[in-house]
């Protein structure tokens, strides 16, 4: 099944740059996307997105007057990869929106078998072995690692030259984070 990641609605600039969060001057609202792929290997897709106003009700697309707007691909993906930057033009236009989420993904596979997915996929912890999200977290942790690690020695070297202040204060800061990485996981 596919999860989708890093979506945002907005639409481009004149300037090429996406503009977030906000619709260009005809009310088009257009969804940025990523997918990624935790299983086998995908011959077509159709993600299905919905948006919500202020008082977070469904917003009605005020040209096709549809509440969930969908983007089919054919475009192949093999298991464990991914596509960034995908994006649905003007998937409505409507001034109200203020936030998206994903309604359903469906899938079919290179075998020809279909999946249904209502709301976006929650990976179990084995589909997560590649995952992007997953990959983001480890280097956090690696640098909240490396944090502590330089704090524990700036202690030990502040102490040895006489500040015991703020050896102790540095000290206290690396074992206060390799704590949390402990405690964390």
């Amino acid at each position: 099944m596919l999860r989708v990641y890093d979506y945002d609605w907005g639409h481009e600039g004149i300037d090429g740059k996406w503009i977030s969060n906000r619709a260009n001057s005809a009310g088009g609202v257009s969804v940025r996307y990523s997918v990624w792929n935790y299983k086998k290997p995908v011959k077509k897709y159709t993600i299905y997105f919905k948006a919500y106003d202020g008082a977070n009700e469904l917003v009605t697309c005020e040209a096709s007057r549809k509440t969930v707007c969908g983007a089919k691909s054919a475009d192949y993906l093999s298991k464990d990869s991914y596509r960034n930057d995908c994006v649905i033009e003007n998937a409505w236009y409507s001034h109200a929106i203020r936030r998206i989420e994903v309604d359903s993904i469906e899938v079919t596979y290179s075998d020809g078998t279909t999946e249904k997915c209502q709301g976006n996929y929650t990976p179990t912890a084995e589909d997560r072995a590649g995952d992007p999200e997953k990959e983001k977290e480890g280097c956090t942790l690696a640098v909240l690692l490396l944090l502590s690690m330089v704090s524990l020695l700036i202690g030990l070297i502040s102490m040895f030259a006489g500040n015991d202040g703020f050896g102790v204060t540095m000290m206290m800061i690396g074992m206060a984070l390799i704590m949390f990485l402990v405690f964390r996981h």
